[in-house]
């Protein structure tokens, strides 16, 4: 309930339903995804277990773009880790982060950009 504080009395309006839920891999499969480019998450602080029960060994999008703003610091740094371990950087913009897959930054082009990227959000 992270957005409690902006809303009076939240909890009032809230109602409980169940909702089925599907790992990532399991949609790509049963969809005939054959590659996914691009892989985003906003989750509201569950980034973390999307991305931990996705599997990186299958499919290896050329970037992954998620929100980091309701996450543990732990948790982040996990996710960090697991994501430099599968080879890709990561571009943190504000509460967002943009991991990139280092085989991106081998074309000239594409390493420029993100270098531009880069310094836009240092801060």
């Amino acid at each position: 309930m992270n957005h409690a504080c902006f809303v009076p009395d939240m909890e009032k309006y809230i109602n409980t339903i169940p909702i089925q839920t599907k790992r990532v891999d399991t949609i790509v499969k049963e969809s005939g995804i054959g590659n996914i480019h691009v892989l985003v998450t906003d989750t509201e602080g569950h980034d973390d277990k999307v991305l931990s029960g996705y599997n990186f060994d299958n499919h290896r999008p050329m970037a992954v773009y998620m929100e980091h703003k309701h996450i543990r610091f732990d948790a982040l740094r996990n996710v960090v880790n697991q994501m430099e371990g599968y080879n890709y950087k990561p571009i943190w913009m504000f509460e967002d982060i943009l991991f990139v897959n280092n085989y991106l930054f081998s074309i000239p082009l594409v390493k420029n950009i993100f270098s531009m990227m880069e310094a836009m959000y240092r801060v």
